[in-house]
């Protein structure tokens, strides 16, 4: 923290002081919205296809249409504000099934965005393609 000496105005300090607050809030932001996206080569498929219900877990998805997507998560209802903040379209699911009910049936594959403590493993649904 920056000391304010006597010939120093105290508004310039602020100004400095808040700058480097931005420049440090900016850096983290960016550091957690690059997602790492590393394939799990999983011999037995989705990994998410239901959640441990008895572990605290409920199943999440998000359509991503700029990527043409639908991905399934389970995690516990309170981590969603934290995963939300990363994935707006983020949304509780109603079944088990919520890809399938927007018509995204075909499993690509399991991936892990994110890294450290903020990761998450999902399974990537394509669209069905259109008759």
């Amino acid at each position: 923290v920056a000391r304010r000496t006597p010939s120093q105005p105290i508004h310039r300090l602020l100004a400095s002081d808040r700058m480097m607050k931005s420049a440090l809030l900016c850096a983290l932001v960016a550091m957690l919205t690059v997602a790492v996206d590393m394939n799990i080569t999983d011999a037995d498929g989705p990994c998410c296809t239901s959640c441990d219900a008895e572990g605290g877990f409920e199943k999440y998805y998000s359509i991503d249409k700029l990527h043409g997507f639908c991905g399934e998560c389970c995690m516990k209802p309170k981590d969603f504000p934290k995963y939300k903040i990363f994935e707006p379209g983020l949304q509780k699911a109603n079944d088990s099934t919520p890809c399938a009910d927007f018509h995204y049936h075909n499993y690509t594959k399991t991936v892990t965005h994110g890294f450290w403590k903020i990761k998450m493993t999902l399974d990537l649904y394509a669209p069905d393609p259109e008759m």
